[in-house]
């Protein structure tokens, strides 16, 4: 009895370790890539109606822009820790046109969905609403003026190596 017990343990517990795919995770670069190609559809599907594509692209970043953050910290992390430099610059390349391809793949879409935005006025104030408000965030959490840095001043030096 104890043994079925303790098979049925493993048998549930290494599915439910599957069905959350920790036994084939994918790579950082590619979900980042996977998110891209998200946001290369989205502006593809939207070159008509860029308010809808604007308002959408929004939702989107709303919902995934901390998975895509928290993939780049881990995709550093990861490169970072390679200790082999060759190994090491192979992998981030690697990473590198991983990421970039879907945006390549869709650079025409990207365009004309960029110039679709400049020519409709509500998508153009959607879009810079949007934009501001963001710049703004940022300034304020990381500082936007030597009084109000993140880092202390003594610090600062050690950004700019």
């Amino acid at each position: 009895m104890m043994k079925r017990v303790v098979v049925a343990a493993l048998v549930l517990g290494t599915s439910a370790y599957a069905m959350k795919g920790c036994l084939s995770p994918r790579a950082p670069d590619e979900q980042i890539a996977g998110e891209f190609h998200d946001v290369c559809t989205i502006a593809h599907d939207n070159i008509k109606s860029p308010e809808r594509g604007v308002r959408q692209l929004g939702r989107y970043l709303v919902k995934h822009l901390d998975d895509m953050t928290g993939q780049f910290g881990a995709l550093v992390a990861q490169i970072a820790t390679i200790s082999d430099d060759t190994k090491r610059e192979t992998r981030a390349l690697e990473a590198h046109e991983r990421m970039r391809a879907p945006l390549l793949a869709c650079q025409d879409d990207l365009m004309e969905f960029a110039d679709a935005i400049e020519n409709d006025p509500a998508a153009k104030r959607l879009h810079d609403e949007g934009l501001d408000r963001t710049l703004h965030t940022l300034i304020l959490l990381l500082g936007g003026d030597g009084n109000r840095a993140l880092l202390p001043a003594e610090l600062q030096p050690l950004l700019r190596r």
